[in-house]
């Protein structure tokens, strides 16, 4: 239960993901980019590892004063000022660092309420979406005056996922189950959350030329039995365990988990795939990574190199 709530907590809102995780919000959250051309943002501070992940890689990240404490990509992001958690932030740490302004995303509402009562200007971008994601990046570069660089980053993705888009065009569309997070070590499948339609995941599913195993629901994020699922019959399940390192469990303990539903037709029909890398459940730029990891588990045979 401790990674599950982790990830609840932590990733939830990635909306897992949480991953991170419940984890994202359908507001579009794009700011009104107030900040014209003739005034930007200098002192930031980022709540959220997404977004974090954006300012580093249109190259604003020496306007960023302070990041959330689950920033922790790239390197230069642990070294940072740390001003709390993801739905905890420190206000007293924030308030010390003096920022013209903080980031935040759409789960973030209370936090956002808070902060602007203190008197701090804030923006809510969304990553609910992989075009949100998108969008977001051209928003902090006008925020953060990197616009060019921002534009740049946001061409260059769109074109590596209209490439997968590309290369998966015409086949079969395997059934695949996102499970971002469930019971670990019980000997038994229970408590799965998996990506709904609605969902950030499920867009890269579409992206990489399966179709998801789950649909039909509003939420998110659902919490499925091990009997709904195996009425679901997936071709694959790709698992995305997300905790603290010395709390995950190795791919032999997960995938034992499966193994002891035994009901009739399960095991034979669905693969397993374990991904480990924390990027697989952060909606920042590396989420072309996922979705080329998707494309390449749902297609094997694509001529991958």
């Amino acid at each position: 239960m401790r990674v599950i709530k982790r990830w609840l907590s932590n990733v939830v809102a990635l909306s897992l993901a949480i991953f991170m995780f419940a984890c994202n919000s359908h507001d579009s959250g794009v700011p009104s980019a107030k900040a014209g051309a003739s005034h930007y943002y200098k002192r930031v501070v980022s709540l959220s590892p997404s977004v974090t992940e954006i300012i580093f890689a249109i190259g604003a990240d020496d306007k960023l004063a302070g990041v959330s404490d689950y920033c922790d990509y790239p390197e230069g992001a642990r070294k940072k000022p740390r001003v709390g958690g993801y739905m905890s932030p420190n206000f007293e740490a924030i308030a010390r660092l003096k920022p013209d302004l903080v980031l935040l995303v759409g789960v973030q509402n209370e936090g956002k309420d808070r902060l602007e009562k203190l008197g701090f200007k804030t923006e809510t971008v969304s990553n609910a979406s992989v075009d949100d994601v998108i969008n977001t990046m051209r928003v902090i570069g006008k925020l953060l005056d990197a616009k060019e660089k921002a534009e740049l980053l946001a061409k260059s993705l769109k074109s590596r996922l209209e490439a997968i888009i590309e290369r998966t065009k015409g086949r079969k569309k395997p059934k695949m189950l996102f499970v971002v997070g469930r019971d670990y070590g019980a000997n038994t499948i229970r408590n799965v959350f998996v990506a709904g339609e609605k969902s950030f995941f499920n867009d890269l599913i579409k992206i990489a030329g399966a179709v998801n195993a789950y649909e039909g629901s509003n939420i998110d994020y659902p919490k499925l039995s091990a009997e709904a699922i195996i009425r679901l019959r997936p071709d694959i399940i790709v698992e995305a365990p997300y905790g603290h390192i010395d709390d995950e469990p190795s791919e032999n303990a997960i995938k034992k988990d499966w193994d002891v539903l035994a009901l009739e037709g399960f095991k034979n029909h669905a693969k397993i795939h374990i991904l480990r890398e924390r990027f697989m459940v952060r909606p920042s730029p590396r989420m072309v990574e996922l979705a080329e990891v998707l494309a390449k588990i749902a297609h094997p045979d694509a001529g991958w190199k």
